[in-house]
């Protein structure tokens, strides 16, 4: 809920910007220049630290450009399966599903534990221990063809519903929704398929250390730097509404690979809800306490590994 509430306010306050800045005393942002030399780090805190495997594609891509389109070779990773019946009906291209069949397949290990998102899902083949084909209704929450263009960033935190975590600690979890034969079967006999993992390229993180020390009341300041002015306009803001808030908002062009993420001062990285108005604009919004001594990366890239899977045997259970 509070995350929605975040993610509600963001969007409130885009729509009633104009408003809000003829009467806001700040209604000119600062500018902040980094400098050249301090922001741009490779080093990571332990807790966050992603390890860059030598089988990861590490080709250069410009600022504000997709990852690479050719995902080198995954590594070893590990999965496993879990399908369960669910009640009540599933509606789909006018068509209505009766107890359709969810199957949650863990990754971890290898790449799976260096992820930072997941996606351009393809499931290839999906049939019963009987040989009976299963149809693929659902991909996480999104219809089969969005889920093959489009990414998650892996939230490890727990579910403000279940207060559990959706993802593993080391990995990520995949849920698929398929519809249920009216034949009998114990088993999905095989599920197979692709899925992209991306991990951060540490040579496209942009750091700021202490944003406190940028913004600590109400108000709004442009962060420049040279990477950031290539990619457009990136600016901080804590509204008078929402102290408790602080959000990072970025316009530009070519949007697609860029995240941002806000560490405390203890290296705990905060959680956030992100939206898009457009193809130009991205808003982050993080619950926070204070921002001294916090730190803010904005993640300009991301190299990409297309893992194949193919889980056999899925014990349904009751």
């Amino acid at each position: 809920m509070p995350l929605m509430i975040v993610a509600v306010l963001g969007l409130l306050y885009l729509r009633l910007q104009p408003l809000l800045n003829s009467f806001k005393k700040y209604s000119n942002p600062k500018a902040v220049m980094l400098p050249d030399s301090s922001p741009v780090e490779t080093g990571q805190s332990a807790s966050e630290r992603l390890a860059t495997p030598a089988y990861l594609s590490s080709s250069p891509v410009e600022t504000g450009q997709s990852a690479p389109e050719r995902p080198a070779t995954p590594a070893y990773l590990k999965t496993k399966a879990e399908a369960k019946v669910s009640t009540g009906f599933f509606l789909q291209h006018k068509r209505t599903y009766s107890n359709p069949l969810k199957v949650g397949v863990d990754f971890t290990g290898g790449a799976a534990s260096e992820a930072q998102r997941y996606g351009r899902i393809k499931i290839t083949s999906a049939i019963t221990d009987t040989g009976e084909p299963l149809e693929v209704l659902m991909v996480d929450s999104s219809p089969p063809s969005d889920a093959q263009a489009s990414f998650e960033v892996i939230d490890h935190s727990d579910n403000f519903v279940t207060k559990q975590p959706r993802h593993p600690q080391d990995g990520f979890r995949l849920e698929i929704t398929l519809s249920k034969p009216t034949k009998e079967f114990a088993q999905v006999g095989s599920l197979a398929g692709t899925v992209t993992l991306q991990t951060i390229d540490p040579n496209r993180i942009l750091r700021i250390e202490n944003i406190g020390s940028k913004l600590s009341d109400p108000g709004e300041v442009r962060l420049h730097h040279p990477k950031l002015d290539a990619l457009g306009e990136v600016s901080l803001v804590i509204h008078a509404f929402a102290r408790d808030t602080a959000e990072v908002r970025v316009k530009g062009k070519r949007l697609q690979d860029v995240d941002v993420r806000i560490g405390d001062a203890h290296s705990n990285i905060l959680s956030s809800a992100s939206s898009s108005l457009g193809e130009d604009t991205k808003n982050f919004a993080f619950s926070v306490n204070s921002l001294v001594n916090a730190r803010l990366e904005i993640i300009l890239g991301y190299e990409s590994i297309e893992a194949p899977f193919d889980v056999k045997n899925i014990v349904i259970q009751k």
